[in-house]
């Protein structure tokens, strides 16, 4: 004995942009932030094994340098150059690699 189709109902979401327009809106911002809280944990802990403060000579605020020289690096000419080299031998290895890649497909045909 067969029987016919059997009917059934199947929901697609779809992602949807959020409501965000170019220009601010206040009252957008704060219902949304209002609706995010709710899926948020109220205390965030940090995950096992991560230190509650950080420490050590890489640790920094804004506050601990007087201009921006501080911690801004300025590479000289040659150090420069050296980078562009580097970046060009770079993009000719990817170049020979894709043209290799490119010539066995070819073969492969």
């Amino acid at each position: 004995m067969t029987s016919g189709p059997k009917n059934f109902t199947m929901s697609i979401q779809t992602a949807a942009q959020p409501d965000i327009s170019y220009q601010p809106d206040q009252e957008k911002y704060l219902l949304r932030v209002e609706r995010l809280k709710a899926k948020r944990p109220q205390h965030p802990s940090l995950p096992a094994g991560f230190p509650k403060q950080l420490n050590g000579g890489l640790v920094w605020e804004g506050a601990d340098f007087e201009n921006e020289a501080q911690w801004t690096l300025t590479f000289e000419k040659s150090q420069l150059e050296e980078i562009e080299a580097a970046l060009r031998h770079f993009q000719c290895k990817v170049i020979l690699q894709r043209r290799t890649e490119d010539d066995s497909l070819d073969k492969a045909k």
